[in-house]
């Protein structure tokens, strides 16, 4: 029942660093930084969150927790229904990814000078920046999406099938925001992307082509 439940929750927090140390004993460089639980009726949701340093990470925070989750288990009343409870969210558009971030989350910016947009892209930062408002931000709002852009799934995909990221978490690695505004006359954009899921070691980064950048 919830009480139960709220148990387990003060139990998983005065706890943390015994699961930090049962994760951290099945890797030489992964760092359980915190564990947050979620209660849903009896059920108790822990999202754990490592610091996997140069790797993705997912095998090894899958293994790590499956240890902490044994632990638990050996030393409360709960029982493991799964490893995953899709609160993680992997390979899945989600809003807590895009609020939490998962792997990376990156911000990018540029300034376009006005003679550079009128030149080479021939319109103006205004009608730039009114397109993204009313595409990109109030277009995307209506139709409730998690992503606010114009395809970045597209830059998303081409990068991790280049340098050997798996190609499955675009579904995440696309949930951006894009904002576009003039400033002094010129054109500012910015891109932020909450949960960018790459590493430069392991998977597919060992491919002879991934290997070459």
């Amino acid at each position: 029942d919830v009480v139960e439940a709220e148990a387990l929750v003060s139990w998983v927090r005065e706890h943390e660093s015994a699961l930090a140390e049962a994760a951290e004993g099945t890797t030489n460089h992964g760092e359980l930084l915190d564990v947050t639980p979620y209660v849903v009726g009896n059920s108790v949701y822990l999202r754990f969150r490592y610091d996997t340093k140069d790797a993705m990470g997912m095998n090894m925070a899958t293994i790590a927790t499956r240890v902490a989750a044994e632990t638990v288990e050996s030393e409360t009343d709960a029982s493991l229904v799964a490893l995953s409870g899709n609160l993680c969210s992997d390979k899945k558009p989600a809003a807590v990814n895009a609020v939490e971030g998962r792997g990376r989350s990156v911000t990018a910016d540029a300034t376009i000078p006005r003679e550079t947009v009128e030149e080479r892209l021939h319109t103006t930062p205004e009608a730039i920046a009114e397109v993204n408002t009313r595409k990109n931000l109030v277009g995307s709002a209506k139709a409730a999406s998690l992503g606010f852009n114009a395809h970045v799934a597209n830059v998303v995909a081409a990068t991790f099938l280049a340098t050997g990221q798996d190609a499955a978490q675009v579904v995440e690695g696309a949930n951006a925001i894009t904002t576009m505004e003039v400033t002094e006359g010129d054109l500012y954009a910015s891109v932020s992307l909450a949960s960018l899921e790459v590493g430069t070691v392991g998977g597919g980064t060992k491919l002879p082509t991934q290997a070459e950048g």
